[in-house]
């Protein structure tokens, strides 16, 4: 496989038995980076429909071969697809683990779906999961926390994939909590927000050129002298909204 692609392939038949008992049986499913199809097999017999995207062209075709018609095959980027099933879906995923920050504002994004089990580096689900004032903690954790509701189910050891990876890996549940704001401003008021973590935040704001900024942070109850790690994604959240209303 092209080492651009950097995907580890699960092959451990237990850690395998595991994930598809805690998919929803009847359901659509998107699969997000099959590989060789080991749980595609197996998502195939549970699915209402099951639709797979591998970047891959290598491995695409033989996915389509074991499919056959029981599965819609993407040869795509998955950053790239916005639209796969009309009505509500689930996703799996054992992804690129290049792909675990751009995955998260990819799913803020993307409509539709209820649930997604997705395959992280430990490393990252300490990020998601990283309380508020800790050194993890940014802007993945508050994206996830106001977009998503969720928890790791369980750990994986690297000997369970091939090629193993250098790390070990979680197996993360998030459930969409259809946030209802606009993904892209969002994720574009958090780099301003991060422009600095060593700064206030509301020097960050000031900078970026957000208006009426010493109104809201008042009436908020914000201090301005409050560093970005020091806020709570609930706070960054009513902030989203009174700035964006503000003009």
């Amino acid at each position: 496989m092209p080492a651009k692609f950097a995907q580890h392939f699960l092959k451990n038949k237990g850690i395998i038995g595991k994930i598809i008992s805690v998919v929803p049986r009847g359901e659509n499913i998107l699969e997000v980076g099959p590989g060789r199809g080991a749980l595609t097999e197996h998502l195939l017999g549970i699915s209402k429909k099951l639709v797979c995207v591998e970047k891959d062209e290598k491995l695409a075709g033989p996915l389509a071969e074991i499919c056959g018609s029981k599965a819609e095959i993407i040869n795509e980027d998955i950053l790239k697809v916005r639209k796969v099933f009309d009505e509500d879906f689930f996703i799996v995923g054992n992804l690129p683990f290049y792909l675990s920050k751009k995955i998260i504002f990819y799913l803020a994004e993307l409509q539709g779906w209820k649930k997604a089990f997705l395959m992280f580096q430990k490393e990252m689900t300490e990020k998601i999961f990283s309380p508020c004032g800790s050194s993890g903690y940014g802007k993945i954790a508050i994206t996830f926390s106001v977009f998503f509701s969720g928890k790791k189910l369980f750990d994986v050891s690297k000997g369970s994939f091939s090629p193993p990876p250098k790390v070990d890996v979680s197996f993360v549940l998030a459930e969409n909590k259809n946030a209802g704001i606009d993904a892209k401003k969002w994720r574009k008021f958090l780099d301003f927000c991060f422009l600095s973590r060593r700064k206030f935040l509301f020097t960050n704001l000031k900078r970026a050129g957000y208006k009426d900024l010493e109104g809201v942070f008042r009436k908020l109850a914000l201090s301005r002298k409050a560093r970005p790690q020091e806020i709570s994604p609930g706070k960054f959240l009513s902030l989203f909204i009174e700035l964006e209303n503000a003009g």
